[in-house]
């Protein structure tokens, strides 16, 4: 089966920001990249006699021009466009599952400082079968594109439990640090108190609070020698300190474990929500068991 890495695209700024993301990403990984623009009705009442070739017009359009652009500063990408009459919550979930990854946007700064991440981005981010990017419509603003190879910015990523340590969030931090050439800051939020700790590769004792962190990090760092891996470990204040420890990062990766609610209705954490309306720097939600 041929793997995607796919993108929601709606023709706004952070669409496109969100193409741009997953062109580079695509390049990196030899996928091909596929556009999405959903352009279903989601109510018949509502919609005049001519919305569906209008709607249909206009995704064509955005498409045409998203696609270009993308093919001009990738020569040599596979784009696939599609333009299906669907809703765009499960046409994006339907596509998740033969996606490496999904993208979407963000929209940009809201009333409270954070970002509306918006109805159709929450609701795939909290059912999506594949690891989900959320870029920040400025994500490529003037401090320069995220997304050039070598900076120095690490990608950063939150573990809940070292003991039991979600291996799916873990493989997709390290094997993109590895692609990407970048550090990689491995945050554990602990509900203990005391100052937290940081510990750069082997720099681990049994009576450092980060001990178990390391514990859990040994096997990641064999698997990736070429990783330079940073662990920090916080007291508590999960996400206020993790987005602290995220300030700058390329790249925030988070977990996303099972629904409380049932399929029904999902809903993300706590931690995860905090990260996507206020990262300073796109997020990847990454599902697991």
């Amino acid at each position: 089966m041929v793997r995607y890495v796919t993108v929601g695209i709606d023709g706004s700024e952070a669409g496109r920001a969100a193409a741009a993301w997953g062109a580079e990403i695509a390049t990196r990984r030899g996928l091909p990249l596929r556009l999405v623009y959903a352009w279903g009705i989601i109510s018949a009442w509502e919609a005049p006699m001519d919305a569906p070739q209008h709607l249909r017009m206009t995704a064509e359009e955005k498409l045409t021009e998203t696609g270009d652009a993308i093919a001009a500063a990738h020569p040599g990408l596979e784009i696939r466009r599609e333009s299906p009459p669907e809703s765009p919550v499960p046409a994006l979930l339907d596509r998740a599952m033969d996606s490496d990854l999904l993208v979407l946007g963000a929209r940009g700064l809201g009333t409270i400082a954070g970002f509306l991440l918006g109805s159709v981005s929450h609701a795939v981010v909290a059912r999506a079968e594949c690891p989900v990017l959320v870029v920040r419509a400025d994500s490529a603003g003037p401090e320069g594109p995220a997304e050039v190879p070598g900076t120095a910015r690490p990608i950063c990523v939150g573990l809940k439990r070292p003991d039991r340590p979600d291996e799916e969030v873990l493989e997709f931090a390290f094997a993109e640090a590895a692609r990407s050439e970048l550090p990689l800051r491995v945050v554990h939020t602990r509900r203990s108190g005391g100052d937290g700790s940081r510990a750069g590769a082997g720099e681990s004792t049994p009576e450092d609070p980060a001990s178990r962190l390391e514990a859990a990090l040994t096997p990641w760092r064999e698997k990736y020698p070429q990783v330079t891996v940073e662990a920090v470990a916080i007291g508590d204040g999960a996400a206020e300190g993790l987005l602290t420890e995220a300030a700058g990062a390329r790249l925030l990766v988070l977990g996303r474990g099972g629904h409380r609610l049932g399929a029904l209705a999902p809903r993300v954490g706590a931690v995860v929500h905090a990260a996507l309306h206020h990262a300073r720097c796109p997020v990847v939600v990454v599902p697991h068991e």
